[in-house]
């Protein structure tokens, strides 16, 4: 898809307001610097796209106030500029998340965005953003596909792939609970299928475990009895379970009907790291919660404690509640965005894509503020930004390495953050450079 014309835009947009002036790139002459959020509002993950969104806000509510936006060089000269956010809903669909970059790029004429949550809506919206470049930093795509995805480097996340996480839960359920048998239950999309065949390598072929079924599901069906019977063929050890929880919520309450809660333990990914997934799955006959005591894997934040405890307290004082998974890398997409366009004194996607390893690897001064590593760019210093969702430096291919964690449902049916769990030595950063 080729960029489109000021007369293209002015056109799409209406012969009603073809008389307002629609910024084309790195909006020069405006009063302030769009950058979209495209998450999702509704659909499967409308449990998770509220409070990232959230931490979007936070982030450009921050530099706003205090460091009175970036600071761009206009016409010779530098002058600052704040940050709007156009906030659009993707819908956990691809269609509608297709819909709504349109508008982000054609109308709104975004340099760059944070989103799209899922692996399987990012992957069918991110040419789009490549060939109009436009940057887009995803908080929560793990999906092993955008390792290898030619983006021309205008994709990046804050969250690792799954290779790394599937090989943690896989050693952990091997080495560390001494499974021998599993099976996997997963959403059939980018991020479902790839989590199972990571867990099937790291577990049986690297691990030496055995891997009994794995079993894909639609994700928008009212019942999955028949799933949840396949997966309880051969009486696997372990069923890990991926996906999301308007789903995944459903899968448990018939896993514990039919008493494959009781049959096997179960381990569940971070798409299912919800505060409201106990309430959802529901409660048993006498009483408690079913998934009181369900386990699963979370990139973990307290991996970078500085700066996860400086995003934490800013969050809660604006917000008044803990945020939940994957707000902290939202709150670090679009702080890299912001960075990197302080960094450039430019506001233009491929001026933000040159510059977004410069303000997050080495060397550097080491920044867990937002608000002080603008400060230190506009003084001309160089900086090392950590995430407070656990990033460390980017790679080559705009992957980052992180950390992982249990998670599990307390019999309030809170979520709780457990144990740090260990990657195999292969995948730790010492030894390998591309995730």
């Amino acid at each position: 898809m080729k960029k489109i014309t000021r007369r293209e835009v002015l056109k799409y947009i209406g012969a009603g307001a073809a008389m307002t002036a629609v910024p084309i790139s790195g909006c020069l002459g405006s009063d302030k610097i769009p950058i979209g959020s495209l998450l999702p509002l509704s659909g499967n993950l409308k449990d998770f796209g509220p409070p990232m969104n959230n931490g979007v806000k936070l982030a450009v509510m921050r530099v706003n106030e205090n460091n009175g936006g970036v600071q761009i060089e206009e016409n010779g000269e530098k002058i600052k500029k704040e940050i709007e956010v156009i906030q659009e809903d993707s819908k956990t669909a691809s269609q509608a998340a297709n819909s709504a970059l349109q508008k982000l790029v054609n109308v709104n004429a975004v340099p760059a965005f944070v989103g799209a949550a899922g692996s399987g809506v990012s992957k069918s919206i991110v040419e789009t953003s490549i060939n109009n470049e436009v940057v887009q930093i995803s908080p929560s795509n793990t999906s092993p596909y955008f390792t290898t995805l030619e983006d021309n480097g205008y994709y990046w996340r804050t969250c690792a792939s799954d290779e790394l996480q599937a090989a943690a839960m896989a050693k952990y359920a091997k080495k560390e609970k001494g499974y021998e048998t599993a099976s996997t239950l997963y959403i059939n999309n980018s991020y479902g299928q790839g989590f199972s065949d990571q867990f099937t390598k790291w577990f049986q072929d690297n691990l030496g475990g055995e891997v009994i079924n794995t079993v894909g599901y639609s994700g928008d069906a009212s019942s999955y009895s028949s799933e949840v019977g396949t997966i309880a063929e051969g009486d696997p050890d372990l069923v890990v379970l991926v996906g999301y929880p308007e789903e995944g919520s459903i899968i448990l309450s018939e896993a514990y009907q039919n008493g494959m809660l009781e049959e096997a333990d179960w381990l569940l990914s971070e798409g299912l790291r919800s505060g409201d997934l106990a309430d959802q799955v529901g409660t048993k006959e006498g009483g408690g919660y079913i998934a009181e005591g369900m386990m699963g894997t979370t990139p973990d934040p307290r991996a970078a404690s500085d700066a996860y405890d400086d995003f934490q307290q800013h969050y809660d004082t604006e917000f008044g509640k803990a945020p939940s998974t994957f707000v902290p890398h939202s709150y670090d997409a679009a702080s890299l965005i912001m960075l990197a366009m302080e960094k450039a004194g430019e506001a233009s996607g491929p001026a933000i894509k040159n510059n977004l390893m410069e303000v997050a690897n080495s060397p550097g001064t080491e920044v867990f503020d937002l608000v002080e590593g603008i400060e230190l760019l506009r003084e001309g210093e160089e900086i090392n930004f950590y995430g407070s969702g656990g990033m460390q430096d980017f790679n080559e291919v705009g992957d980052v390495t992180s950390t992982f964690a249990l998670w599990s449902i307390n019999s309030e049916g809170k979520i709780e953050l457990g144990e740090t769990l260990p990657l195999p030595q292969e995948l730790t950063p010492e030894s390998t450079t591309s995730p």
